[in-house]
């Protein structure tokens, strides 16, 4: 009688020590991509079902050999990438720094520099066959918006370097597509690079940057910056809209 008392208390533990290194608190667990089709294959092979994320998963137990096949693999590095501009650094761009006459100057050299076609796709629009964008670099360091250069863009590439504002506009779905068809991403990839991008975004949100357009004045051209503070003050940065394909988050220049 005691002596299975003791194989039932045992079996017991065994089974609670299991349950505990399969919850998400204790395991950093390994998601798969399991098609559909495929479901019962890696049920077979000793894959879990994660009902919170939606996912299956490897079991602590199990081999990840055995699931090689559903593994995501890492990133390609993008050929069209998403330049969130931080809520703190909105309103203040190089269009709201020169001239008018400076700014036509700028756009026609960026466009015939880039032989009047995208810089990423090669394509062009139909009403507005080019967009002139400003690529900036943040140093999370020095909190320093560093102007790089200008770049020739397409509006459905234009659409996706500035993805909260495509999402103001209710434009969000075109450029999600265009991104994962650009990059020759899966539509999760797209979601997750996404994802880390507006988390970015959100954090750098929370510090004000000091706006370094001296590029322009390399290239000959005399600016008057505006206070991005007084733009700001009075802005709600809308960081929680929730987006029907994608992220969350929002942002405009």
């Amino acid at each position: 009688m005691i002596p299975a008392l003791i194989v039932i208390i045992f079996i017991i533990f065994i089974a609670l020590i299991r349950g505990l290194a399969d919850s998400p608190e204790l395991e950093s667990r390994t998601y798969l991509r399991v098609p559909f089709r495929d479901k019962d294959k890696a049920k077979r092979r000793g894959a879990k079902w994660d009902p919170h994320a939606q996912q299956w998963f490897v079991p602590w137990n199990r081999d990840p050999g055995n699931f090689e096949e559903w593994i995501p693999k890492p990133l390609s590095a993008p050929k069209l990438t998403v330049e969130l501009v931080p809520s703190t650094c909105w309103f203040s761009n190089v269009r709201s720094n020169v001239s008018v006459e400076d700014w036509r100057r700028l756009q026609q050299m960026t466009f015939r520099q880039a032989g009047d076609r995208c810089e990423i796709c090669e394509g062009r629009g139909t009403r507005w066959p080019l967009e002139c964008h400003e690529v900036w670099r943040y140093n999370d360091d020095t909190r320093a918006q560093v102007l790089e250069r200008l770049i020739a863009l397409c509006p459905w590439c234009h659409s996706v370097k500035h993805m909260g504002r495509s999402m103001i506009y209710g434009k969000e779905d075109t450029a999600f597509w265009h991104l994962s068809k650009v990059n020759r991403w899966s539509l999760e990839e797209t979601k997750i690079y996404l994802k880390n991008q507006f988390q970015i975004c959100e954090k750098r949100s929370a510090h004000s940057w000091k706006l370094d357009i001296r590029w322009l004045e390399r290239h000959g051209i005399q600016v008057s910056q505006t206070d991005r503070n007084a733009s700001t003050s009075s802005l709600v940065t809308p960081l929680n809209r929730q987006v029907p394909t994608q992220a969350k988050a929002t942002q405009t220049e």
